[in-house]
């Protein structure tokens, strides 16, 4: 439910996806699916604070996943993990 009702609380999404991104070891492919567009919705809404979750969770490859479809997007995010190296 959180899921479905993440992208109509703004102020909730992030604690939402975070929770949702600890259970993806757990999920099946149906509920995985149903992340990837909280992921862009957080993508669109914060970059940095997405990539810090990603990295802090260990989970970039969800993110890249949901962002897969989207050449622009997904090129933005790899950049923005670059920078974090330098």
């Amino acid at each position: 439910m959180a899921l479905i009702t993440a992208r109509y609380e703004s102020r909730l999404l992030f604690v939402r996806l975070d929770l949702c991104l600890v259970a993806w070891p757990y999920f099946d492919s149906d509920a995985r699916e149903m992340v990837f567009e909280p992921v862009r919705i957080a993508w669109r809404r914060s970059p940095d604070r997405l990539v810090e979750l990603a990295l802090i969770m260990e989970l970039l490859d969800v993110v890249r996943t949901a962002l897969l479809n989207s050449s622009p997007e997904l090129k933005a995010f790899e950049k923005a993990l670059q920078r974090r190296d330098e």
